[in-house]
């Protein structure tokens, strides 16, 4: 069944890490957005989804009115058998009743931009919440019945440490999901020329980050994903393995129908699911991708087994920890 997936491109600030499409946020342009969703809506036929998600930018910015309007377009022209629910938020943008009120709307599953517990860090990233904040905003989100919380962490931060890292894990333990990602520093950002990542420190950074989740539970199944079990994010999934979904809002893309889309243009005139594209996505994740039909990759992929960048599960592939460190060397060389 397809996913749906609804960018909401309001940012409070603009993260100078960040190069995503965002705007600031005015209730003149939430308006417009909002207005723009429900003709788009408009232009599909009558879809079946399981998975919803409501990502940006900062969608837990907009009212909780004109989230309500969007969903009931959504579910007035959309059949939705939905598995799960997912709105991101920020710490400084809601509070306990903002959160109840998501619930409400049918949400089930929040993403929380916490990056770090550690203000130093978080001023570092440019970001505006406390350490406070987002642990207030995670016992609020529990107080308010939710029992999916996932939350974004970051590695590579200026002033970082392992002994840090190690501080942000513990306190965010009990959630059920984790994402972790690596800060990289992009052309035309605030960040470009001005910050530098050591390569060598953070991979060390990740892959203690990678045993340490493992302790309080959490199990890896994508290069930056780790979850409890059974509360692996269903909808991006679809994206790792190829599967289709629908993007709505401006930037947003689509892959529906065998061809993909960047905000309602046709990308790709043919099929993309190549093997490449396969291959690329599914060594993203954990469990690997057939090679059975590859003789080329298999042959390939005993290198990096010998190295301990690779393991092969019956007829897959899979790369380890410090393979998923070197994947863009390792896919480039499997799927070209």
């Amino acid at each position: 069944m397809l996913g749906l997936y609804v960018h909401v491109p309001f940012c409070a600030i603009k993260c100078p890490y960040c190069d995503f499409y965002s705007t600031k946020y005015t209730k003149k342009y939430a308006l417009d957005f909002v207005e723009s969703i429900k003709q788009e809506i408009d232009t599909y036929p009558k879809l079946e989804f399981d998975t919803l998600y409501f990502g940006g930018g900062t969608p837990s910015l907009l009212p909780i009115e004109f989230l309500n309007e969007i969903l009931l377009n959504i579910r007035k022209h959309f059949s939705l058998k939905l598995c799960e629910s997912t709105i991101e938020i920020n710490p400084n943008t809601v509070n306990f009743d903002k959160l109840s009120a998501l619930k409400a709307l049918g949400f089930d599953r929040l993403s929380v931009g916490v990056q770090s517990i550690h203000d130093n860090e978080l001023l570092k990233l440019g970001r505006k919440h406390t350490a406070k904040q987002a642990l207030n905003c995670i016992e609020n989100a529990k107080k308010a019945k939710f029992e999916n919380i996932s939350v974004d962490i970051m590695l590579g931060i200026p002033e970082q440490t392992i002994e840090s890292l190690s501080k942000t894990i513990e306190k965010l333990k009990d959630v059920q999901h984790i994402s972790a990602y690596i800060l990289k520093i992009e052309e035309n950002t605030p960040f470009y020329g001005t910050v530098e990542v050591d390569d060598d420190e953070v991979a060390n950074m990740y892959l203690f980050m990678v045993e340490k989740l493992k302790q309080f539970g959490f199990i890896q199944y994508e290069i930056s994903n780790f979850s409890k079990q059974g509360f692996e994010s269903q909808h991006n999934l679809k994206y790792w393995r190829c599967e289709e979904y629908i993007g709505l809002g401006k930037s947003a893309h689509s892959f529906y129908n065998g061809k993909r889309y960047y905000d309602r243009n046709i990308i790709t005139e043919e099929h993309p699911a190549t093997y490449s594209e396969r291959a690329m996505l599914g060594l993203r994740l954990c469990e690997g991708f057939s090679i059975k039909d590859f003789s080329k990759a298999e042959e390939y992929a005993k290198k990096y087994e010998s190295l301990g960048l690779l393991e092969f599960k019956d007829d897959k592939i899979a790369l380890t920890p410090k393979g998923f460190l070197v994947s863009n060397t390792i896919i480039c060389d499997l799927s070209g």
